[in-house]
């Protein structure tokens, strides 16, 4: 984990490789993501942001995010970013607070127009803390995963899950966290490769 936002040079490092003509998405909580930043964003033409929104619900996305007002903030940065046509990617963590309402969730992202992913809690950052509160089993989420998609598409679960788990860490893309730091995973607190 780690919240990109917060580095001193963030708009520098972001500068740099939009002058460098190096296509760069941006993972966030979304909750630093202003105005004022979803315009810069706009002016660098960022190829996507990528942001945390946990459920369809404003006590469920706080609670599990820790941060009361964050599923507001992030309505309005989301609501800013469509409107500056900046790509959006809604990345929702299934956890013991939301598996309950994923159609309603999958609605709601759809309803807004919002691309978006149904992610597996990793035991980093502040999961750490509260793994045992709120992770799910793989199996809980896989079958989670599993029974959304043949109700809404008709997939298979054994062939949905039958090859295996590729995510493009090192091969499609790397990671720089909060300090700098470069990685070909976010989810990977060891093997960084510069700074």
């Amino acid at each position: 984990g780690g919240e990109p936002l917060i580095h001193s040079n963030i708009r520098e490092i972001l500068s740099y490789l939009y002058e460098k003509e190096i296509y760069t998405e941006l993972y966030t909580n979304g909750y630093l993501l202003d105005d004022e930043f979803c315009n810069y964003l706009r002016s660098i033409n960022i190829g996507t942001v990528h942001l945390s929104l946990d459920g369809h619900m404003e006590n469920i996305h706080d609670k599990f995010r820790g941060k009361n007002g964050s599923f507001k903030k992030n309505l309005v940065a989301i609501s800013n970013l469509q409107r500056l046509n900046v790509p959006i990617v809604v990345t929702c963590v299934l956890n013991r607070y939301n598996i309950d309402y994923v159609n309603e969730i999958i609605d709601f992202f759809e309803g807004n127009g919002l691309v978006y992913k149904l992610d597996y809690l990793i035991n980093e950052g502040k999961a750490v803390d509260n793994i045992s509160e709120v992770c799910i089993s793989f199996e809980e989420y896989a079958t989670c995963i599993s029974k959304m998609l043949e109700k809404r598409f008709g997939y298979d679960e054994k062939a949905l899950f039958s090859r295996g788990k590729f995510c493009g860490a090192g091969t499609e893309f790397v990671y720089i966290t909060a300090h700098g730091e470069v990685k070909i995973c976010p989810s990977i607190s060891e093997g960084a490769y510069g700074n």
